[in-house]
């Protein structure tokens, strides 16, 4: 079978990973990567000994397919033109900058037969994965996602750089649609909120309470799910996973009436996690969730199958995150009051009343 003739579009930092990873699986051959930047391009030539374009346009119809990982703000008309050139395509998320503009992605993507993958990558990562095989249904999603400033992604907030990894693994995870969210946050370093906190009720009964920052010097990517069968806390960087699974009889145990006695209250106590609701330290074997990314995308090009991150799900997580960051800024806690209060308590002067009964003479 031919490799899929590919273009990269954006040779930045997520680009430069796409390009080396693609280089590397045999389905693939990478025939240019596009960048408007000279040093880009340069750099490009020097490191993968590739061709470098200005502008994608100037080689259409030598690729089938591109990956686009530039400015969010860009997905929307290049992504419109490639669909409707009949590239397939791998867009790094978020899919649009908006829930209109990637409203109209899904419908040209179907319009056209063109296989478009979102680039939620976490649904590749081996340690998500064994989730709902440790917990049966999830009810409950908390996750943390924070880092440093990275200077990336600078045109878009926190929640659409960083929580909208989590929003679409909860919204995954849980299933229904959000009916209900609340939100708040805050800006340090630019325009955009930094800081993000969101909750977020499903129709099908789950809830997700969603941390997101870029300003945080402890760097952090951790899950907890709740389900019917147990629990899961993953950490997505060391790909460690704690997992405790509710044993078959614990309803009835529950329901008994030594629950009420004081010495097996101290006794359940001190024994939850170890006889009751056991522990057990899982470590997954590492793999490279951006080239498990990249082959499932050629496989649903080559096999016209459905991919694992189609971009009807990448619709879902900008709509959620649209919501969120709407209720963020209009909350945000750095917001100064519209009348300050006064700081001098002193000159504040309380009303005079009159003590009952006591009425002044005519």
């Amino acid at each position: 079978m031919k490799p899929v003739r590919l273009a990269v579009i954006g040779g930045g930092h997520l680009g430069t990973i796409h390009t080396k990873l693609a280089r590397q699986n045999p389905g693939f051959r990478v025939v240019a990567v596009c960048d408007p930047q000279p040093l880009v391009q340069q750099r490009v030539i020097q490191e993968f000994d590739l061709r470098a374009v200005s502008n994608w346009m100037k080689i259409i119809g030598e690729f089938d397919a591109a990956i686009i990982a530039t400015p969010t703000a860009t997905h929307h008309e290049i992504a419109s033109e490639l669909i409707r050139h009949g590239v397939h395509l791998l867009v790094e998320k978020p899919l649009a900058a908006s829930g209109r503009e990637a409203e109209e992605l899904v419908a040209l993507a179907a319009e056209h037969c063109v296989v478009t993958q979102v680039g939620h990558v976490e649904s590749f990562n081996p340690v998500v994965q064994q989730v709902t095989r440790l917990t049966g249904q999830p009810r409950l999603v908390r996750a943390w996602r924070h880092s440093g400033y990275s200077f990336r992604s600078t045109d878009v907030s926190v929640v659409f750089d960083l929580m909208i990894h989590d929003i679409d693994l909860a919204a995954e995870l849980l299933g229904g649609e959000a009916e209900c969210v609340e939100a708040s946050g805050t800006t340090l370093f630019g325009p955009h909120p930094d800081i993000a906190e969101a909750r977020i009720g499903f129709s099908a009964g789950g809830t997700a309470v969603l941390s997101a920052s870029r300003c945080d010097p402890q760097p952090c990517r951790r899950m907890q799910v709740f389900g019917t069968a147990g629990a899961v806390e993953l950490d997505l960087n060391s790909r460690s996973v704690m997992a405790w699974q509710i044993p078959a009889d614990w309803p009835d145990r529950r329901a008994g009436e030594d629950l009420l006695d004081p010495a097996r209250q101290t006794w359940y106590r001190e024994n939850l996690f170890s006889e009751v609701f056991p522990t057990r330290q899982l470590v997954v074997e590492a793999a490279n969730a951006i080239a498990l990314e990249q082959a499932d995308w050629l496989r649903a090009i080559r096999g016209g199958e459905p991919a694992r991150v189609p971009a009807s799900r990448g619709l879902r997580a900008v709509n959620i995150a649209e919501t969120i960051e709407h209720k963020v800024r209009n909350c945000l806690w750095n917001q100064p009051l519209a009348k300050p209060l006064e700081t001098t308590p002193e000159r504040v002067q309380l009303p005079v009343r009159s003590k009952p009964g006591r009425r002044k003479a005519a």
